[in-house]
């Protein structure tokens, strides 16, 4: 069997092969472009005029001319026209002036030999490092983080304050108030509750043991007690500057929520202004309105209807020195006589807190 022969390309062949490669590859070649705007920008300025390349001046000429005559200023004021009339002109003044002419042919041919004249193949401009909205969110969370970090921590400042008075049994005058008392009576009932339940109905002590439970009682009862007032001082609701951090409490939610404030202050203004002006009585609303404003909404929340009665009936709901007065006799525990008026201050440091109801019903406690 004969074997067959291996056929050889032609020497002929194989430069008509590469000479294809070539042409192929040049087609795939970056073509010119003019980010420096030294010539016709992003444009190719015989594509502007409406030619080929080869054309002649006179060709050139005649494009320009004709093209002129339906976008020049004088004849066609549109901003579409003025465009491209500036780039008509830009491109004609290329091919009449010999040098850029010579340039712009030699860059048509050689692409690379433009970046090694004006510069790198990227254009240096001027912008943001990051997007602006996303910085001032992302400052706006990072404070949002930290608020909620201060309030947790005024809030657990004040339930270790709660606990340790009310352990120790700090009376008014020794730094404790009404509220850690009661916090300590309520510990002391629950804790009894307990002990008694747990020993069928008997009282602690009775028994065969009950000398050496006596000697023993104090410390443990103490110990005992210490961990029923930590038990019920997380229950207990503070309110005011130091109350328990929520996501209304956050710079990210009263931020959303300013201009729906801002509208009601402003109505509220509104209906005031028109009311002295018409002599108009004012409204019960808008008197417990303006009083909330001036006690604080914390505050207001915390006190009675009677006692909120007392600030939107009367003149104190107008603020000044009628508002002083009422907190002097219903807030900081004091008369409003003149005597009292100079110790405000000091009222206001040294006022206690407030306890309503009974613990295990949701007290609510303010500073």
């Amino acid at each position: 069997m004969a074997r067959k022969r291996m056929r050889v390309m032609s020497p002929q062949a194989i430069f008509f092969v590469v000479a294809i490669a070539v042409a192929a590859f040049s087609g795939f070649a970056e073509a010119f472009k003019d980010p420096h705007n030294k010539f016709c920008g992003e444009d190719e300025c015989y594509a502007v005029l409406g030619l080929q390349r080869g054309a002649d001046k006179a060709d050139i000429k005649k494009a320009y001319r004709t093209i002129s005559l339906d976008v020049h200023p004088d004849k066609n004021p549109t901003a579409a026209a003025k465009e491209k009339f500036t780039k008509v002109a830009k491109a004609y003044g290329v091919f009449m002036d010999e040098e850029l002419n010579k340039k712009y042919h030699f860059f048509l041919d050689h692409p690379d030999a433009y970046w090694l004249e004006y510069g790198h193949h990227w254009v240096m401009r001027y912008a943001s490092a990051s997007d602006v909205r996303g910085v001032l969110l992302g400052l706006l969370v990072l404070v949002s983080f930290f608020a909620y970090g201060i309030q947790h921590t005024r809030y657990t400042t004040a339930v270790r304050y709660l606990r340790k008075a009310a352990e120790k049994n700090l009376g008014p005058k020794s730094g404790g108030n009404a509220a850690t008392m009661q916090l300590r009576r309520e510990a002391e009932a629950l804790l009894a509750e307990r002990k008694g339940e747990a020993q069928g109905g008997k009282k602690n002590g009775v028994g065969s043991k009950g000398s050496k439970v006596v000697k023993q009682s104090r410390k443990e009862k103490e110990a005992e007690l210490a961990e029923v007032i930590a038990e019920l001082s997380l229950q207990v609701e503070i309110k005011g500057s130091c109350r328990k951090p929520t996501w209304r409490d956050q710079p990210v939610v009263l931020l959303a929520m300013l201009p729906v404030h801002t509208a009601t202050y402003l109505w509220h203004k509104f209906q005031l202004v028109t009311s002295k002006l018409t002599k108009r009585e004012v409204t019960a609303s808008e008197r417990e309105y303006w009083a909330r404003r001036s006690v604080g909404s914390s505050t207001w929340d915390d006190l009675d209807a009677e006692t909120r009665a007392t600030a939107s009936e009367g003149d104190a709901w107008r603020g000044g020195e009628a508002m002083e007065d009422w907190k002097e006799a219903h807030l900081y525990g004091g008369g409003a006589t003149s005597s009292s008026k100079g110790l405000r201050k000091r009222n206001k440091v040294a006022s206690g807190s407030m306890m309503k109801g009974v613990l295990g019903e949701g007290p609510e406690v303010e500073y």
